[in-house]
């Protein structure tokens, strides 16, 4: 399996697999010595599903001159390729051996004479799978990037003799012998490797230098080392540090033959027992663990005589077989290197299916490895699950949690992210809250922010009742700043649950609320965590009392902010410590508990009841120790004293003293409550100090992890969630099949899958990923795949294709996988070329698509980019397409002028996609103009006049009136409360809530732009004739006209067109479309100018908390870019103050850096859209502001520099 899956990876292009046919040839000659290891399992390879035909073929080097490789004229073109990639590779391997010319030469001519004849230049669909005998010529060595390897001394002699061979062991132990240490150390590892290559039977003389001269090869390549003596053998054992990559695939391709010859033999000298030994440790730490183990396990039968070196190979083996019996099928397929031309060695694949070592044969894989990840261990560690594991999870429905973890900006979600994955096994805990690694861009890494949200599949063992029970967690680590909120609600989308993260010393933020609100909006059930308890601890010096009092404010303004968007459906959705969905602790430091986790301990300790106990260690519950009992109040009168809150108490008291007196170094306090606690340091443990001897103790006190995974079996499963969700989820009727398969959660149902977001897999390609809602999901999978614009019973924005991958997002990389049911996340490949941004895919013809996300911000910001090199604008494009499908909410588009566009949420947004397109999309330079923002057209007042419009035969005449629409409705229809989706319920709503009359609701017509936005057509006729066949001929012009308004072709916003009177030509003939749309446009322009029209502008609301005395700063810097603040909010504990302002849009850009600059870097912003404000001031005034403002937008745009003349679009009778 191994073997086919590594050809599979090999053998793929531009996402598609080539591979239809599996020939597998082994070579074998004389000089090669592992032909003995390559007897594969027929039958286990040729029962493989992946491939229906397989054929094995053997070619024999040694007599390659007789083989008959000429093309038949009866050969079919595919046999000739064959025919020419066996020349082919035997013409490699002679080049690798080092053959003689004698022999070279002929297969060379043969290989061009095939090549030839087939008419093909290379074969690139081939791959050349070397054995583990592979051999480095002298030359390529260099290639290798091992060093010079004396290349001037066997240049000059001639292969054929055996003078060559003396001359290079002197220069090689020249080398090692030189004084003071030498710099040609790695010379001399590669030039006796050469020489061992050529000449194996010199392995015993010199393995001894080799030895010496390995021990020697840092891993950056540079000598580490004086040389030892070779007199009184090597004076040191070399330690697996010491050995680079590259250098150990060297040794380990030039050791295959003398240990082949060891094996016939039966034993090997002590010095290649050593390198072995060496060896299989080196490959343990890079994760190879099948190579380490038979590795290892030769040294160990080759040791016969020397007992030290068998010692040391049986200790490694203790420590690898455990790993290696739990991952060995799992490590088989990524232990190929991504990015080498060449694969893993046909030898070695063949050998792990044939001659696996016993304790492998008939792994028993235990369900899971819950055994804690060694503090000092690096930061990688081999993770507790196996994708097996992970698939037979994804069928039980019951035991799947998603999640998502959502938060303001720099309040700790990827370093709390990091407890939960270090608690999967993928990171050590000692880098947990340092490693980011969910920050997979380079540029989150540097700049310390989320950027894109990342998924990934953990699996984790919970304690529940006394019986442990697995389960699958789907994690989604989402941005925090306002500028990629977009992100966040594609996440949520596709999750159940979100862990709402809180800083207790900031409290609830504006994107706190944001972020929540659209939890709430998509039916998420939240759950919080109240991260930076140190900072309580350590900072600010506060007392229990106090920090209790800051985590209840924390928690009831989280609160307040549910009540304010609960859904009923949903039930109660209110946090409470209590009640077990509220943790506390330090995402940077790894720890964290729940009420649960002490009321346990202390219910064990006292033999009480822990839910009883959970209710009394939060809240205003205090513990009477005269009377051995809980109460209500603080002071009872037979106390001198107050008594101590129970949560102060038994939780905070404890954690507070522990964590001041590691701090403090006060090491007998600590010590003592370590012994108690059960906490043992060992080995280079005991030398830590501060804040990591902190972090150590308490990551193995009340680790975040477990804290986490206790609030997370909480959650609702994918059963339980879209029973609720499904109303919300799904665009069609709720009894058809499609709702009825996403209600129950089939598997067994119709696909329905959701893609949420595009993930780029490469520069070019990109990975669709969703979530599967109902039915399963299958590599090979003929689907539908439905964009946003998709109508049942129609073929627009309709596709069907098969699925060329399914593959589940692990963090930075991704894991192959057969098929995945439903309730689970998942990733294809192959059908990012027909989804834009998001789309519904199903196997159902009459299914409905899923409804189209609501995003929380507008792309509301311009540049414009233009490439430097005229050449490079195909190149610009082709790259703002990718951009446009890897970000939701990115717009790119092309003007009339010709300009190309990109509009983004934000500064920092359209600076990151400008750096995207630079430099992974386009690959190509561009200059960029200075930011623009995107203003609305809109109006004051009714329209002074009734306006006309005949079409351009004068035999149909229409009147329009505009007025505006209150600003609390434009505001519901933006929301979604009101719209075209239903039009009786839109009806029910204007009449009782904005006054409309009952018959003007009945008779809108269509919303538009795009038929969903902020303006509306209305029919006010009476008893006119043939409206019905004008409708949707008035739709699209209205649709059009809203798009680009008169006075500067912006959209249109918050306008109603009365449609008063018509006059229609009784021929169908004259009165159709081409008639009708010009006129209804310009009726609509001319009604915009008659009612007062004006323009407004996006502005931000603005969060700024900052120290007192920075006010006056804050204020200067407001004042001077039209900014208002409306609210200010001392903190209560802290120094702080929160400042809530509005500014427009276009003066924010550069806000951030002048604000820092006026407040000494003490103010620290935070943006977010907030709504539409109209500019003062009549447009249509020469020489006004407002007019100032149009003319400058014409301009950029390229259209006519003068104001718009209604006479250019009223009609007159």
């Amino acid at each position: 399996m191994a073997l086919v899956k590594t050809i599979s990876k090999k053998t793929e292009f531009d996402g598609c697999l080539k591979l239809e046919k599996l020939v597998v040839f082994y070579f074998s000659a004389s000089w090669c010595q592992p032909c003995h290891l390559m007897a594969p399992k027929y039958a286990e390879l040729a029962n493989m599903p992946e491939f229906v035909n397989i054929e094995f073929v053997t070619v024999d080097v040694d007599e390659a001159e007789e083989t008959d490789l000429g093309v038949d004229e009866t050969d079919s073109r595919e046999w000739q390729c064959v025919k020419a990639f066996i020349a082919y590779a035997i013409h490699f391997l002679f080049c690798s051996f080092g053959v003689v010319n004698r022999v070279r030469r002929p297969v060379r001519k043969r290989t061009e004479e095939i090549a030839d004849a087939a008419g093909i230049d290379a074969v690139p669909t081939f791959q050349i799978f070397r054995g583990d005998a592979q051999a480095v010529s002298v030359k390529r060595s260099t290639d290798l990037g091992v060093g010079r390897i004396g290349a001037t001394v066997l240049e000059e002699v001639d292969p054929s003799t055996s003078s060559w061979v003396t001359e290079a062991v002197a220069h090689a132990r020249a080398l090692l012998g030189s004084r003071p240490p030498p710099q040609g150390v790695p010379e001399a590892a590669a030039l006796l490797t050469s020489i061992l290559l050529r000449v194996p039977d010199l392995w015993e003389e010199l393995a001894e230098d080799t030895l010496v001269a390995f021990g020697n090869v840092a891993p950056s390549g540079d000598a580490s080392g004086c040389a030892r003596s070779r007199s009184g053998g090597p004076a040191f054992v070399p330690g697996r540090e010491d050995l680079s990559a590259r250098t150990r695939r060297l040794l380990l391709s030039s050791l295959a033959p003398v240990v082949c010859q060891g094996e016939d033999k039966g034993s090997l000298p002590a010095s290649l027992v050593s390198l072995l030994c060496l060896l299989g440790e080196a490959e343990a730490d890079e994760g190879r663990f099948l190579a380490a183990f038979r590795t290892l396990r030769r040294a160990q039968a080759m040791a016969q005589k020397d007992q030290a070196g068998s010692d040391r190979a049986e200790a490694a083996l203790q420590g690898l077989r455990a790993a290696a019996l739990q991952r060995w099928h799992f490590q088989m397929i990524n232990d190929v290197p991504r990015g080498e031309q060449y694969g893993r060695a046909i030898a070695s694949a063949v050998l792990q299916l044939s001659q696996r070592p016993p304790e492998l044969a008939t792994p028993t894989v235990p369900r899971f490895s819950c055994a804690r990840v060694a503090a000092g261990g690096g930061s990688k560690t081999m993770p507790h699950f196996t994708m097996e594991q992970v698939r037979s999870l994804m069928d039980q429905t019951e035991k799947i949690r998603s999640l998502s973890i959502i938060a303001h900006v720099d309040h700790g979600k990827t370093t709390l992210a990091d407890s939960l994955i270090s608690r999967a096994g993928i990171i050590s805990a000692k880098v947990a809250g340092e490693a980011r690694f969910t920050h997979g861009r380079k540029d989150e890494q540097e700049r310390g922010v989320t950027i894109k949200s990342t998924g990934v599949t953990l699996c984790f063992e919970h304690d529940e009742d006394g019986h442990s029970q697995p389960y699958l967690v789907n994690l989604i680590d989402s941005p925090g700043h306002v500028d990629f909120s977009s992100e966040v609600t594609a996440a949520l989308r596709i999750t159940d649950g979100a862990i709402v993260v809180v800083d207790c010393i900031e409290g609830c933020a504006v994107q706190t609320e944001t972020v929540l609100r659209q939890a709430l909006q998509e039916r998420v059930k939240p759950c919080l965590f109240v991260n930076k308890v140190d900072r309580c601890i350590l900072e600010m010096q506060m007392d229990a009392e106090d920090m209790y009092l800051r985590f209840r404010t924390a928690i009831e303004n989280v609160n307040v902010i549910i009540a304010t968007y609960n859904d009923a459906s949903m039930g109660d959705l209110q946090v409470r410590p209590e009640a077990g969905n509220v943790a506390f602790g330090s995402g940077l430091h790894g720890w964290g508990f729940g009420v649960e986790h002490f009321a346990k301990m202390l219910s064990a300790k006292t033999g009480g009841n822990k839910s009883r106990m959970m209710e009394k260690l939060w809240g205003d519950w205090f513990y009477h120790p005269k009377k051995k009992l809980w109460t209500n109040v603080q002071h009872p009168e037979d106390c001198q004293e107050p008594l101590q809150r129970g949560f102060c108490q038994y939780i905070m008291n404890p954690i507070n003293q522990l964590i001041r007196a590691i701090v403090d170094k006060d090491s007998e306090r600590y010590e003592k409550m370590m012994e108690r606690l059960g906490i043992v340091l060992k080995g280079e443990e005991k030398t830590l100090t501060g804040k990591q001897l902190m972090k150590h103790v308490m990551q193995n006190w009340i680790n975040a992890g477990d804290s986490l995974v206790s609030m997370i079996v909480n959650l609702p499963s994918p059963k339980v969630a879209q029973r609720y969700r499904v109303e919300n989820l799904y665009d069609g009727p709720m009894d058809d099949d499609a709702a009825m398969g996403i209600r129950n959660c089939n598997p067994q149902g119709p696909l329905m899958m959701y893609v949420s977001k595009m993930v780029p897999a490469d520069k070019s390609r990109f990975f669709a990923f969703g979530r599967v809602f109902s039915g399963t999901v299958a590599t090979g999978q003929k689907v539908r795949i439905q964009g946003p614009h998709y109508k049942p019973g129609t073929k627009e924005d309709l596709h069907v294709k098969a699925i060329q991958r399914t593959v589940i997002m692990m963090g930075r990389g991704s894991e192959l996988i057969q098929d995945v049911p439903c309730g689970n996340t998942v990733a294809l490949a192959g059908v990012d070329q027909y989804i834009l941004k998001s789309g519904t895919i199903t196997t159902l013809e009459d299914a409905h698509n899923f409804t189209d996300m609501k995003y929380s911000v507008s792309p509301v910001v311009k540049v414009a980019v233009k490439p430097k090199d005229g050449k490079d604008l195909p190149k610009l494009v082709e790259g703002m397409k990718k951009l446009s499908k890897s970000d939701q909410l990115v717009v790119c588009s092309v003007e009339e002028s010709g300009e190309h566009v990109i509009a983004g949420c934000g500064e920092l947004h359209v600076e990151i996609c400008l750096k995207d397109l630079r430099e992974e999309f386009a690959q190509c330079d561009f200059t960029v103009s200075d930011p623009v923002v995107s203003y609305r057209e809109t109006v004051t007042e009714t329209s002074s006049q009734t306006c006309l419009a005949k079409s351009a035969n004068k035999h149909n005449r229409l009147y329009f009136t505009a007025e505006p629409l209150d600003s609390e409705l434009v505001q519901a229809i933006e929301e979604g409360s009101v719209g075209p989706a239903d039009p009786k319920e839109a009806a029910k709503i204007l009449s009782s809530k904005f006054g409309w009359d009952k018959q003007a609701a009945q008779k809108i017509w269509c919303f538009g732009p795009e038929c969903e936005g902020p303006n509306m057509v209305v029919d006010s006729t009476i008893g006119a004739q043939y409206l019905q066949d004008i409708k949707d001929s008035v739709g699209s012009a209205f649709q059009w006209a809203t798009k680009q308004g008169p006075l500067c072709e912006e959209n249109m916003r918050g306008i109603r067109f009365n449609l008063t009177e018509v006059l229609l030509h009784p021929d169908k003939v004259h009165r159709g479309g081409g008639q009708v749309m010009p006129a209804v446009r310009r009726c609509c322009f001319a009604s915009e100018l008659t009612a007062k029209p004006t323009l407004q502008e996006p502005v931000f609301l603005v969060e700024i908390s900052c120290p007192k005395e920075s006010l006056s700063g804050i204020y200067n810097c407001l004042n001077l870019r039209r900014g208002c603040v409306f609210e200010e909010n001392q903190r209560e504990g802290t120094p702080l103050v929160q400042v809530k302002a509005h500014l427009p849009v276009s003066e924010s850009f550069g806000f951030v850096s002048s604000l820092r600059q006026a407040t000494s870097g003490q103010a620290f912003p935070q943006c977010v859209f907030d709504h539409w404000e109209s500019l003062p001031g009549n447009c249509l005034e020469k020489g006004s502001k407002m007019e100032e403002l149009v003319l400058s937008i014409r301009k950029r745009k390229n259209l006519k520099l003068q104001m718009p003349l209604l006479s250019d679009y009223l009609d007159k009778l």
